[in-house]
């Protein structure tokens, strides 16, 4: 299973617990689920995260709230940090216990809140709750525990008024060799970039790299090399699509290329043209 990130909450002492990060991309914890709700706030740095089995980029100001038990993690991009090269963050989080707590004594708030604990969808937040949800967040970051309350029965207050789009259902695999290829691609999005080995993704997955490739033959037809390129082309291509001011080199080693002849060979095999031409092809002057 992927690492975890534990979060120390006795729902009989604290209704949640908050935590400001303020760290270079490389310190991130790899992709891990935990037992509590987070709402995660993204106010320096962009890149891209897994939520489930949902992979898409990501930017500053957005507001996420993901559901327990639910894999997550952040990629983020090395050359969007601050002057010191950090990235920045706030993580509320919260037991289901306080969501139904809540629920039983605040009519207002049931229906909403029944709502949430059984879709268990990760929501990314509108854009309308973004400046109210971030600036309880910031305030919550030197409250004390009592204030600090009061700032959540506020937050869940906005989360039930206002809106947000699913972008991951609960998290549920169905047996063990999609929970295998599963956490393997979850591994992938969020080390795409690293110079990760077969031994570190047979590592990941608690099994012998014999095994490992024996597996992974089977399971998908491909050899690890070959399923690890396609997404890192996969990525590339977004990257020439969405990142303009980015020269080819560039996105070659953001995407975990070695050398740019390599990318381009690969990018060819896979894509049937080159890096210049597909750009040239996805935007068009």
């Amino acid at each position: 299973m992927p690492n975890v990130l534990e979060y120390s909450i006795n729902p009989n002492t604290y209704s949640c617990g908050i935590d400001h990060v303020y760290l270079s991309p490389e310190e991130l914890i790899d992709l891990h689920t935990q037992d509590t709700w987070e709402l995660v706030y993204i106010i320096t740095g962009s890149g891209v995260r897994t939520i489930g089995n949902s992979t898409e980029p990501f930017h500053k100001s957005e507001i996420i709230l993901i559901p327990p038990q639910m894999p997550h993690g952040w990629s983020f991009d090395t050359k969007d940090t601050d002057v010191n090269g950090n990235i920045e963050d706030i993580a509320l989080v919260f037991t289901d216990d306080i969501l139904r707590r809540c629920a039983d004594t605040f009519p207002e708030l049931k229906q909403g809140i029944e709502d949430i604990l059984n879709h268990r969808q990760a929501i990314l937040m509108d854009e309308s709750l973004q400046a109210p949800l971030s600036s309880l967040l910031w305030q919550m970051t030197t409250e004390d525990d009592l204030s600090r309350t009061v700032s959540l029965l506020r937050i869940f207050t906005l989360i039930v008024q206002g809106k947000g789009k699913g972008i991951a259902e609960e998290y549920r695999p169905t047996n063990r060799i999609q929970d295998r290829i599963c956490r393997l691609q979850i591994f992938i999005n969020c080390n795409y970039f690293r110079n990760i080995s077969l031994h570190d993704a047979a590592e990941h997955l608690g099994m012998h790299p014999s095994a490992f490739c024996t597996f992974l033959k089977h399971a998908t037809g491909k050899t690890f090399t070959v399923h690890l390129n396609e997404y890192r082309i996969h990525v590339a291509c977004r990257f020439l699509r969405e990142k303009a001011d980015a020269n080819i080199s560039e996105i070659a080693y953001q995407t975990g290329f070695n050398t740019i002849c390599y990318f381009n060979r690969i990018f060819k095999q896979i894509m049937g043209m080159s890096p210049l031409a597909y750009r040239k092809k996805a935007l068009p002057l």
